[in-house]
């Protein structure tokens, strides 16, 4: 019973080393970052999607992260949270439609700054 239990415990350690290193090594050889994002450009259809559904829906976030705000506010402020709960609620849809490009992914438009 030990015995079997002793090769359990190897052989998941066993295992498990083989995992954190098989997802290590590729890292270390590369020098470079690639940034999938840099020359991609939305085409039409992004754009188009955009406008269609993408906008009225970020305007409709923005205006639930509004409510749920005014709603969590008085927990958030007990809390002393307020601004990270603002930010996720109101700002964070707000910038998405006011600042990002259209048709443009919340990638694309990181990487744009």
């Amino acid at each position: 019973m030990r015995n079997q239990y002793v090769k359990k415990i190897i052989l998941s350690s066993v295992i498990y080393m083989n995992l954190c290193f098989s997802t290590t090594l590729p890292l270390a050889g590369s020098a470079s970052i690639e940034v999938p994002y840099l020359n991609e450009k939305p085409n039409l259809a992004d754009k188009t999607l955009d406008v269609v559904l993408g906008r009225p829906l970020l305007v409709a976030t923005t205006v639930a992260g509004a409510v749920l705000l005014a709603g969590t506010l008085p927990v958030t402020i007990l809390t002393q949270n307020p601004g990270e709960t603002g930010n996720a609620y109101l700002l964070a849809p707000e910038r998405g439609f006011f600042m990002r490009c259209l048709g443009c992914t919340f990638n694309m438009a990181a990487y744009e700054k």
